[in-house]
């Protein structure tokens, strides 16, 4: 929430900059500052990559909770790198954005973007998180009982303000580590998930004695 808050502060209020867009900054579409990757890759051909389906992405947070086992990608697959930023496309009004914490698997019905600039990185991610960025991608959707959001023609050329890459670097510089902390959340709860998961057998069939703990 506070990455938002700087965000909208930053580039829609303008509040550092005495509440005036700075004359050096651009007007141009989110496919300036944005690629769209499409690396696909067969069933079965890296086993070790995690497995993230669209409805696996959370709804209006970038802090994800979970994977799925590799096992389970079957079709359609598409891989990302860690720092992509990957977008629900299909029935985009979830509004399923989330900065991946690692490589991994998904389907073609997610966006995988990367900047063409790393400086931009944080800027984008909170660029294609505002809600008139999801608005934009549902109204340009193709399909009517189950809408795909679509990048040419579509998201991609959503217009925007574009800041120096000196304010885009100073604003990663603050934004970062913030997206850094939700990333390794991941990871984090991942772990204590395992070591509960691996001590609530031995704690159910008495094989650890807690009974002396001093809690």
């Amino acid at each position: 929430q506070q990455a938002r808050s700087l965000f909208k502060a930053w580039f829609v209020d303008f509040d550092p900059f005495a509440n005036t867009m700075l004359s050096d900054w651009k007007k141009g579409k989110l496919k300036d500052i944005l690629k769209l990757k499409r690396q696909s890759i067969k069933t079965g051909e890296n086993t070790t990559l995690p497995y993230l389906p669209i409805d696996v992405i959370p709804m209006r947070t970038f802090a994800l909770t979970d994977f799925k086992p590799n096992a389970e990608a079957q079709s359609s697959l598409i891989t990302f790198d860690k720092d992509d930023i990957i977008i629900g496309a299909m029935r985009v009004y979830f509004h399923r954005v989330v900065l991946a914490p690692c490589d991994g698997i998904t389907r073609t019905t997610c966006f995988t973007l990367a900047p063409y600039n790393n400086e931009y990185l944080s800027f984008a991610l909170l660029c294609c998180d505002q809600e008139s960025s999801i608005d934009y991608a549902q109204s340009t959707s193709k399909g009517s009982t189950m809408p795909y959001a679509i990048w040419e023609g579509g998201l991609g050329d959503m217009e925007i303000i574009i800041p120096t890459p000196e304010i885009a670097k100073k604003f990663n510089e603050i934004v970062l580590p913030m997206l850094r902390q939700i990333q390794n959340s991941y990871f984090e709860n991942n772990r204590l998930r395992e070591i509960r998961n691996a001590l609530l057998p031995r704690l159910m069939s008495d094989e650890v004695d807690v009974s002396n703990l001093d809690l």
